[in-house]
């Protein structure tokens, strides 16, 4: 009878050893998992913000090339009024400057919103090119990335939330089955017991 007890005891310690060992490993697990796909969706977004950048300052220069071209007063102020619509429906866009080749301002609506072009992040420009490609200025665009952090943001919280999910189950089915496991264990041992009495 001792030694049965010394033997459940010890399968007991052990199992619980086990059960704290796949809990310790499945969340390190897990957790690198999401980290690693937080980053990588990160890194993806920042690509594409990037690209996009890039599109959306090429297509202003190239809207707008009469600016360095012509510098007619009028021409500036239909500029000016554009490229406050821009800005008025761009939240992303903190401000936008036009420059002439010696790179003097030409215009920029820095000083229209001085606080909302302060929080710009990301400075991104194109050359100002006439009908023949020779540069005649420049456009430059403060961005600051709202919609990026916005995707960003989500998809970490999705993914964490999906995470969690996961491990939550995992834990769930690794404690039922450690329990079901000890009551057939016990089961055993009280059968073993009684057998032993009875003789």
């Amino acid at each position: 009878m001792k030694k049965v007890g010394i033997d459940f005891s010890i399968n007991s310690t052990l199992q619980n050893k086990l059960i704290i060992s796949a809990l310790a490993i499945s969340t390190a697990i897990i957790i690198l998992i999401a980290f690693w796909a937080v980053s990588k969706i990160k890194t993806e977004l920042d690509k594409s913000y990037n690209d996009f950048a890039q599109l959306l300052v090429k297509t202003v220069a190239i809207q707008n090339y009469e600016i360095a071209k012509v510098k007619n007063p009028q021409v500036i102020e239909n500029i000016k009024l554009r490229a406050e619509s821009i800005i008025a429906s761009a939240d992303d866009i903190s401000y936008i400057t036009f420059k002439d080749k010696n790179a003097n301002v030409i215009y920029s609506t820095y000083e229209q919103n001085p606080d909302r072009a302060m929080r710009a992040d990301t400075n991104i420009s194109a050359p100002l090119e006439d009908e023949k490609g020779k540069i005649i200025g420049t456009v430059e665009l403060g961005l600051y990335s709202t919609t990026a952090k916005k995707v960003t943001l989500a998809a970490k919280n999705s993914i964490l939330f999906v995470f969690s999910a996961i491990w939550l189950v995992f834990t769930l089915v690794i404690l039922t089955n450690a329990f079901l496991i000890r009551r057939e264990l016990t089961l055993l041992h009280l059968g073993v017991i009684i057998k032993q009495q009875a003789r």
